[in-house]
């Protein structure tokens, strides 16, 4: 459920976020981030007493990426996991658009029929992580032909041609 109401003159309508069918919502982004209002202000949101009180077992969780073990660069997106009561955990680009856009993504996120229709973006975590160790193992061998080519053609180039 999403609540509008009108806070305090001239700051136009405020959206509450329900936390009603969401297991963990876990904000990241940098402390200095020059994009990362929309994410804190979310944390905000999900951390008032509204959104506590609309489903108190869920776990909000705030990590800086500019701290360890991240130490990520202040020009890194900021992001928003949320893991709902169906099972599915999404990110959620929390650098563009507003938290009002980010609140009905969110929303819409809570009906499972949302993500059966983009079925092809989800996958099990596993599966990613497989895809992500063959694309690295992929890289290093890559890399390492390259070297191998350079180290050759820098022989070739050092050897004078023998004349006859």
């Amino acid at each position: 459920l999403k609540t509008k109401f009108h806070g305090i003159s001239g700051m136009g309508s405020y959206v509450k976020l329900s936390l009603e069918g969401l297991k963990i919502v876990s904000v990241k982004a940098h402390h200095f981030g020059k994009r990362s209002g929309n994410a804190f202000d979310l944390y905000r949101r999900a951390t008032s007493m509204f959104s506590k009180d609309s489903n108190p077992d869920c776990k909000v969780e705030l990590i800086d990426i500019s701290q360890s073990p991240y130490c990520l660069p202040s020009s890194t997106e900021p992001t928003v996991e949320v893991t709902f009561d169906h099972g599915v955990t999404k990110v959620f680009n929390a650098g563009d658009g507003s938290v009002v856009d980010l609140i009905e993504q969110i929303t819409e996120g809570k009906n499972p029929e949302f993500f059966k229709a983009g079925d092809d973006e989800i996958q099990d975590k596993d599966a990613l992580d497989r895809e992500l160790k063959e694309m690295m193992e992929k890289f290093e061998r890559i890399v390492t032909e390259r070297r191998e080519n350079r180290r050759t053609r820098r022989k070739l180039q050092a050897k004078p041609a023998k004349r006859a």
